[in-house]
């Protein structure tokens, strides 16, 4: 089994708190990507866009899937709960 390689950055400024999550893994088509309920995808994108964001999602530079999220600041006001740190492991 081939291992994959995540990488996961966050940046801030004074407007928008942006979450890239890369990987280097097979990739996904353009018509996978637009596909309604494709891998939760949808999902993702209404859940952003609820918050006043956006969501996107491109080929990685390795050929595998990049995906960015961003967020205007005012939205982490308009959460009903808090995030809260989380432990998880990743198996490929």
């Amino acid at each position: 089994m081939a291992r994959v390689h995540i990488e996961v950055n966050a940046e801030g400024d004074a407007r928008f708190v942006t979450l890239f999550v890369e990987d280097d893994g097979c990739g996904m088509t353009a018509a996978a990507r637009r596909k309604p309920g494709r891998l939760g995808l949808s999902g993702m994108r209404s859940r952003c866009e609820a918050l006043g964001g956006s969501l996107r999602i491109t080929a990685s530079a390795t050929g595998g899937t990049a995906v960015r999220a961003r967020f205007p600041l005012t939205a982490s006001h308009a959460a009903v709960s808090p995030i809260r740190p989380a432990r998880f492991a990743l198996n490929s």
